[in-house]
Formats: structure tokens, sequence, C-alpha cells
């Protein structure tokens, strides 16, 4: 059976949207940043000024939270 997969032509363009997880980043407000939240605040400040969409993925008590731009 042939595998569905994620093509190399799918991925040399550009995508149509992106998604980050921010729950770390999320967590550690108000805190000093640590070296990876301030490389995860830096992927969140490059994909924002994108034209195409951005979505946060947060992990709560409640369950999960999607956020837009």
């Amino acid at each position: 059976m042939r595998g569905g997969g994620t093509s190399l032509e799918a991925m040399s363009g550009n995508p149509s949207a992106h998604i980050l997880d921010l729950t770390r980043l999320t967590r550690r407000a108000g805190r000093s940043l640590t070296g990876g939240d301030r490389v995860e605040l830096a992927y969140l400040t490059h994909f924002v000024n994108l034209p195409q969409p951005l979505f946060g993925l947060i992990r709560t008590s409640l369950g999960y939270l999607l956020l837009n731009k």
C-alpha cells in the first residue's frame, strides 16, 4: 500500500500557514527568559511579521487552545 506522507514538492513551496507550540513561553511569562525561551520568542516574532496565517497552540489544564494572530 502506498503511503501518503509529505512529498518533497509540498515542502518546497511557501507554507499556507504556520503553527507554533507556545505552551512553554506562556508558562514562563513574567519570569527571566532562558535560551530556549528566547529562541521560541524569536520564532514567534519572525512568523508574526510574515503574510501567512499564524496559529499558536497552548496546552492548558482545560485542554488545548488554538490562537490566531
